[in-house]
């Protein structure tokens, strides 16, 4: 996967509170045979840089967050 995405103007709401984000870009490109993603807005900005697949990323990532934020709630497991 290569390329890129731009989003501008997000809105979250929850009952709570509302959040707004300018702009989110996503840019996904490959070089020396390594993929390369890197996530930049005003409140995150992330880099993620090997041999991945983009399909396996969500859940790695929530796995490596669950460390960190125990009270983290994941997603159930789905049924192969």
């Amino acid at each position: 996967m290569i390329g890129e995405i731009n989003v501008d103007s997000l809105e979250f709401m929850s009952p709570e509170k509302q959040y707004f984000m300018n702009n989110m870009n996503i840019r996904a490109s490959k070089q020396n045979n390594e993929n390369q993603l890197r996530l930049t807005s005003e409140f995150l900005t992330a880099s993620v840089e090997g041999k991945f697949q983009y399909h396996t990323l969500p859940a790695s990532i929530l796995n490596i967050m669950r460390k960190y934020v125990p009270s983290l709630i994941l997603p159930p497991k789905k049924a192969n």
